[in-house]
């Protein structure tokens, strides 16, 4: 059985909500899984369950991982946006604050701080679902292109 590829945006992520690891934006994004539990134009919030493979040697929830899913959700968050051209990060500041474990639900939220003409600043956070502990915050800089938005290669 086919599916129809979204025609939108908006399409996108309202199919992907409240499924376990949809396919998503990005193959790497496939790879971190997670679920979409919220979708809103400019606030995406997602749900991730720490796998085996996304700890270190001391049985926590590796520093890279925690980067890597705040930079998932900022770039989500920037797609559900729907700008015309493309944006690229220009630097990414993640601070860290507390562990997390195999088998915990992770919250990331990103929002978008001060949208500027070429520059925007945004923001994300990552939460332990079992008590809203405030685990990481990552602050990025994302610069605006003059590269237009191709949204069949998004939209599949």
């Amino acid at each position: 059985m086919s599916h129809k590829p979204p025609e939108s945006i908006e399409e996108l992520f309202k199919r992907q909500l409240n499924l376990e690891n949809p396919k998503g934006l990005s193959p790497f994004g496939d790879w971190l899984g997670g679920k979409l539990i919220h979708y809103e134009k400019g606030k995406i919030i997602k749900e991730y369950t720490i796998r085996h493979e996304f700890t270190n040697a001391l049985g926590t929830l590796h520093g890279g991982v925690i980067a890597s899913i705040l930079d998932e959700i900022i770039g989500a968050n920037v797609i559900s946006m729907e700008f015309t051209h493309l944006k690229t990060t220009l630097n990414l500041v993640v601070d860290y604050f507390y562990p997390g474990f195999e088998g915990q639900v992770l919250i990331a939220s990103a929002e978008m701080i001060k949208q500027g003409n070429k520059i925007s600043h945004l923001q994300g956070e990552l939460r332990l679902k079992e008590n809203n502990k405030l685990m990481a915050r990552a602050i990025t800089n994302m610069f605006t292109t003059d590269i237009p938005i191709n949204l069949s290669r998004v939209l599949g």
